[in-house]
């Protein structure tokens, strides 16, 4: 039935009565969300992962020829039993590790005092450069006014004198500068004798120690080893001396004594 209290009929006079939920779904339809749609094919992707199966601890490793029967064995093993080692398989001797890490550090050590040579040559020519330019600043320096007008001259002479000054010690703290970069870069150049390490063999050290860990630990552990066999070599030999000490004392004292 039409409204008589309103002038015109209203289009709401003529719609279904229809829930909250029957709006919101229509409204989604209008402008085709399909939250369900999505959700099913998110379940139906994580159903079909599940199916297939977890992924292995080793699946998707390829391992070098010689692990191959090792990694092989301690897949099948499990975690909880230790694979045996593959046939054939040695482990590094000390004198091996030595030789690897040896080679590395000197591959590293030679490339990084490439670069420092190469860096040493531009920091000789700009030193070069610069003692000239400080040689021919130290020919144009202002001498003082003789003569009649000598007094009228000294105001001018003044500010030239302090504005020379002002530049030479600019250029002395330049050269100072560049002299301590060819002394740092030096420090990289130098030998290695014993003990006595220099910049360049720390920067190769570091460079291994990244690029090789578990080398870097094997050569670390030999390096022990060695010192702690010297230290006892040296203490059984004070031993032995101590001794023939002792004895060559009671037979100088003699039976009697």
């Amino acid at each position: 039935m039409l409204s008589r209290n309103r002038g015109k009929d209203m289009a709401g006079d003529y719609a279904p009565d229809r829930s909250d939920q029957d709006h919101a779904r229509a409204f989604a339809d209008r402008r085709e969300i399909r939250f369900p749609e999505l959700a099913r094919q998110v379940v139906e992707k994580v159903s079909d992962k599940l199916r297939v199966g977890a992924r292995g601890m080793f699946d998707g490793f390829k391992p070098k020829p010689a692990l191959a029967a090792h990694v092989e064995a301690a897949t099948r093993q499990g975690a909880d039993k230790p694979a045996a080692p593959a046939q054939g398989y040695q482990r590094p001797t000390r004198e091996g590790v030595v030789r690897s890490w040896t080679a590395e550090h000197g591959r590293e050590l030679a490339g990084v005092q490439a670069r420092v040579k190469r860096a040493q040559v531009r920091a000789n020519g700009m030193y070069r450069r610069h003692e000239a330019a400080r040689d021919d600043h130290a020919r144009q320096q202002p001498l003082p006014p003789t003569g009649l007008l000598a007094g009228l001259r000294r105001p001018s002479y003044e500010a030239a004198k302090a504005s020379w000054e002002k530049t030479a010690r600019g250029l002395q703290r330049r050269s100072t500068q560049l002299a301590k970069r060819l002394s740092k870069l030096r420090e990289y150049l130098g030998p290695i004798t014993g003990q006595r390490r220099h910049r360049g063999d720390e920067l190769a050290r570091a460079r291994v120690e990244r690029a090789h860990p578990y080398l870097t630990k094997l050569y670390d552990a030999v390096m022990r080893e060695r010192r702690d066999e010297r230290m006892r070599a040296q203490e059984q030999e004070r031993e032995r001396i101590r001794q023939r000490d002792k004895e060559r004392g009671r037979d100088n004292r003699g039976p009697g004594r």
